[in-house]
């Protein structure tokens, strides 16, 4: 049985080169084409993730890997092929992202918290959880745009965190706050990855790759190269990157 199930799927972007900045020049772009370049984010790319799994996504910027966490959460549609996922996500990708920047750290936590399934009667002590594993306590009625990029990243990853969900997704959220908190944050996965849930972490951090994932994958030009024990997928990117 399968978590996450990724078939043939296929992501491209838009690229235009020409910048108009006067009046006149757009004027004249409408009378003639504007350069425009795909760039093929990931490619004819399939991929199996047992339930109950810790995997690891590894790759030089660029590889495709959080376009392919984006896909598998939804936030982003294929140009072909297909995802299936079996039970609940938890995102936690970017930055804030799904934070707003106008509400204070208490509103983002109670409403990110309802669209992540929290139980409304569960609620308040979730989100009381969510705030002080994020160490905002004092910061809870400010208002998140006033908060550095470290904060939010805390604050998101407790969130989730605390949902109930069967699969999180995990964007290079580890590697922030001091080397005391991110401990704190693998301490928490870990007990998240005992309750049976399926984890699937981008780092560039191979360290922390191998020590808490169970399998690793490896994405080059946005295709999966290699996929297995953590350890021997490592191996074969620093290999790669010292040819």
């Amino acid at each position: 049985m399968h978590a996450i199930e990724v078939h043939a799927v296929s992501k491209s972007y838009r690229i235009t080169h020409e910048r108009q900045t006067r009046l006149v020049e757009r004027m004249l772009s409408v009378f003639r084409p504007v350069p425009v370049e795909h760039f093929q984010a990931i490619a004819d790319f399939t991929l199996q993730v047992p339930l109950d799994s810790f995997v690891g996504v590894i790759g030089r910027n660029g590889s495709g890997k959080s376009t392919l966490l984006k896909l598998i959460a939804g936030l982003l549609v294929p140009d072909t092929g297909e995802i299936h996922v079996q039970g609940r996500i938890a995102p936690v990708l970017e930055l804030g992202l799904g934070f707003n920047g106008e509400l204070t750290a208490e509103e983002n936590v109670m409403l990110y918290g309802a669209l992540l399934g929290y139980p409304r009667a569960e609620m308040r002590d979730r989100v009381d959880a969510a705030i002080a594993f994020a160490e905002v306590e004092r910061f809870r009625d400010a208002k998140l745009k006033s908060f550095s990029s470290g904060m939010v990243a805390r604050l998101a990853f407790g969130t989730a965190l605390l949902a109930d969900a069967d699969v999180m997704l995990l964007d290079e959220v580890l590697a922030v706050g001091d080397a005391q908190f991110q401990e704190k944050c693998y301490r928490a996965v870990t007990d998240v990855r005992s309750g049976r849930r399926t984890v699937v972490l981008v780092s560039h951090d191979l360290a922390s790759v191998g020590t808490y994932c169970d399998r690793a994958m490896l994405i080059q030009g946005g295709r999966c190269t290699a996929i297995g024990p953590t350890h021997e997928v490592i191996g074969l990117y620093e290999h790669r990157e010292r040819v």
